[in-house]
């Protein structure tokens, strides 16, 4: 059963993207909307009022649940169905939540026994034999952030974990799958000063050697995989330059200076910092509250071996251009664009390298998709309604080049609604 949130409530059908109908002996599969409008005449004596699920370009928009929180939920998105994760919070106290996404439907929300202190910073990737890797920051027993991972079968049970991955204090962390199931981790810690640099893997089965300082001063550590080579990029906030290098089983083998990061006033606060790849450019992009009011992102963006960095740029599109662009995913319809000054900020481009690169991003109001080739703005796609997001959604892709989106929506009351819309609405 699915749980849909409509300007009407919240209403149950009874499938998520398709329905499947029985006559003459077969089984027909048809469009999820000609169900949806049959149950409400039957359930609504024909009055369709408010009471249709709310849709995004792509299709169902549904809520994954409610929580106090500004960023999008985690997802991993597996062979036939999506992973969701995020902290909840109720009379018991503060828990770590998740659900399965697939096509038949919404599973139960299941509150994880990872008894937690003060979870936050939530990523996941797929693992071994069908599991999940749950990787999120906590309090440690000194009362200090550590990086903490679990181990989540597809039946949403613990089969390892709560592990501990950081050895020390712990700022900010990047991961990245590593075949069988496995990941690298490359985190900041030490002293917030001057931390420093550590590389670990974890294994198919979430379990991870002592950490390896890669003996480099910085924070915001970003990993990426493309053309055959690991890449990390990395602040170094003394020098105010942005450095990348080449991992090299472990070892950062080059490091180079790429780019200074936007300029910041006194007050002014970073908030995220995120990197992708296409086929020739990497990117790097900046989420900064300003002091004065306002929220930007700033991107720059040039090889990932380093050389020909374009500056720091706010991160601005054309929406007037009514030419059909081609993504190279299923995701429909979508505009040319360019470089422009209807502002967009909480960019997150999609993990992995493509040769368009996706970035959701909040533009007013309105979810959207940019899309990215050889360093500038090509194309965009306005994705679905917000009350105004406050942190950033998170895009993923599929083998398929299926789009996976998930944002937190924030809600009068003071809490968000996680919502979730995928390209992939069929079985």
């Amino acid at each position: 059963m699915t749980e849909y949130q409509g300007g009407g409530g919240r209403y149950v059908a009874p499938s998520l993207f398709w329905g499947r109908v029985q006559g003459a002996g077969k089984l027909y599969s048809v469009p999820l909307l000609g169900i949806l409008t049959l149950l409400l005449l039957i359930l609504a004596g024909c009055d369709t009022g408010d009471t249709r699920p709310e849709m995004s370009l792509w299709g169902p928009v549904v809520t994954l649940g409610e929580a106090e929180q500004s960023a999008a939920p985690a997802l991993s998105v597996l062979p036939g169905w999506v992973a969701a994760f995020w902290v909840g919070a109720d009379d018991t106290g503060v828990h770590q939540d998740t659900r399965l996404v697939d096509v038949g439907g919404l599973s139960e929300r299941v509150v994880l026994p990872l008894p937690p202190v003060h979870p936050y910073g939530q990523q996941s990737a797929p693992a071994s034999a069908g599991n999940t890797h749950l990787l999120w920051l906590d309090a440690g027993d000194d009362n200090l952030p550590r990086l903490v991972n679990a181990l989540i079968t597809p039946e949403m049970t613990v089969d390892r974990g709560p592990l501990l991955v950081s050895d020390r204090r712990t700022l900010h962390y990047s991961l990245l799958p590593a075949g069988d199931g496995g990941l690298w981790v490359v985190w900041s810690g030490g002293s917030p000063a001057e931390p420093g640099l550590y590389v670990q893997t974890i294994d198919g089965a979430g379990r991870s050697p002592h950490p390896r300082p890669l003996g480099v001063t910085g924070d915001w550590p970003l990993l990426a995989a493309g053309n055959g080579t690991t890449y990390l990029f990395w602040l170094n906030r003394a020098e105010r330059q942005v450095y990348g290098g080449e991992l090299l089983a472990g070892v950062l083998a080059t490091q180079r200076v790429l780019v200074a990061p936007p300029d910041m006033l006194p007050g002014d606060r970073l908030l995220a910092v995120q990197a992708g790849l296409d086929q020739t450019h990497a990117y790097l992009f900046w989420t900064i509250t300003r002091a004065a009011g306002g929220t930007e992102t700033w991107y720059a963006a040039g090889s990932p071996a380093g050389g020909d960095w374009s500056p720091p740029a706010r991160l601005g599109i054309v929406t007037t251009l009514d030419t059909p662009f081609t993504t190279g995913f299923n995701s429909g319809t979508a505009r040319q664009s360019a470089d422009g000054t209807e502002w967009l900020a909480w960019a997150s481009p999609a993990p992995a390298q493509y040769a368009v690169l996706p970035v959701a991003a909040a533009w007013g109001k309105r979810l959207i998709v940019v899309y990215f080739q050889g360093g500038r703005v090509v194309g965009w796609q306005d994705i679905a309604a917000t009350n105004g997001l406050i942190g950033t959604p998170l895009l993923a892709a599929d083998r398929d080049l299926h789009l996976y989106l998930a944002w937190a929506d924030p809600q009068p009351a003071g809490y968000a609604a996680l919502r979730f819309t995928t390209t992939r609405q069929g079985g």
